[in-house]
């Protein structure tokens, strides 16, 4: 390069560092620009790149070839994530990488002015990898959808701030390293949203729209299902929810005796709802278990 001059512009430094004249410090070559004036060296410490290069000069297996980065992420100062693959089945990817006692991963830290860093093992499953990239958290399940490349990631309750991390930082570096979008849940959050499924699952079950609705008559109710509901607002009857099993004229009872919202039905007892004219036993059971399971 002959004479040449090399900076280390302020954005590519690490915020809390600061700089004597005469210090030894090492740093990534950025870029490297001729002009008149000569040569220029643009220098940084704060690309993911920098941090590439100083795992290679502490662990002898990646300088090798043995075990490879696959990537880097960072926020300089604050925290990196690396993820790391080994080509040698005998040849633990993290364990080279952490060295013996936590020495060769101390070293680098130690350059980077105590940056905060995360090793995860590589893997091609999609789900694997972003359970090992939310790492040091531990994961309950990891769901991906390839089309959208997002993944649902369920964590115990205890767990939850840790995998999400200060401000959101651990979920965001792991996205980014894994390159999917990550949403992240409580245990207890999916079990809520579970039992609400579940309740309006039933909900529907009971209430059908019109066009589901069956034309069969009652079984235990032969008679009176032969019979004519006599009742100026039958079209509003059929309009407002059929119940399952039941046909129009079912419904016209039950709206005859005050009944057409589910929370109107809750308490009522096979025996007081036999007792609605119209409604046979049959009928009755079927809408007592469903409504039962609305209450739980």
């Amino acid at each position: 390069l002959s004479r040449a001059e090399a900076t280390l512009p302020m954005k590519e430094q690490i915020t809390r560092e600061k700089y004597r004249v005469g210090d030894r410090i090492k740093t990534y070559i950025l870029d490297v620009k001729s002009s008149a004036r000569g040569t220029q060296i643009i220098l940084s410490r704060t690309h993911p790149e920098f941090v590439k290069k100083l795992f290679g000069l502490e662990v002898p297996e990646i300088y090798e070839g043995i075990v490879e980065i696959k990537g880097v992420v960072r926020e300089p100062g604050a925290r990196s994530k690396i993820a790391v693959y080994s080509k040698d089945a005998n040849v633990d990817a993290v364990g080279a990488c952490v060295g013996m006692k936590g020495m060769r991963v101390q070293a680098v830290i130690t350059e980077l002015s105590g940056e905060r860093i995360d090793i995860a093992l590589y893997d091609d499953d999609p789900e694997v990898f972003i359970k090992n990239a939310l790492s040091p958290s531990k994961t309950t399940s990891v769901t991906a959808n390839t089309k959208f490349k997002s993944a649902m990631v369920v964590v115990p309750d205890g767990q939850l701030s840790l995998a999400i991390g200060k401000e959101g930082q651990n979920v965001r570096l792991a996205a980014k390293l894994t390159g999917w979008k990550i949403d992240i849940r409580s245990e207890s959050e999916i079990a809520k949203e579970r039992d609400a499924i579940a309740r309006k699952q039933a909900e529907d079950e009971l209430f059908k729209k019109p066009e589901e609705m069956k034309e069969e008559p009652d079984a235990q109710s032969p008679v009176l299902a032969d019979q004519t509901v006599e009742t100026e607002n039958a079209e509003e009857i059929i309009q407002e929810a059929a119940i399952i099993g039941l046909d129009k004229k079912i419904m016209g009872k039950l709206h005859e005796a005050g009944l057409d919202t589910v929370e109107q039905l809750k308490g009522m007892s096979v025996n007081k709802l036999i007792k609605i004219p119209g409604i046979g036993k049959a009928s009755a059971e079927k809408i007592y278990n469903i409504v039962k399971k609305l209450e739980v």
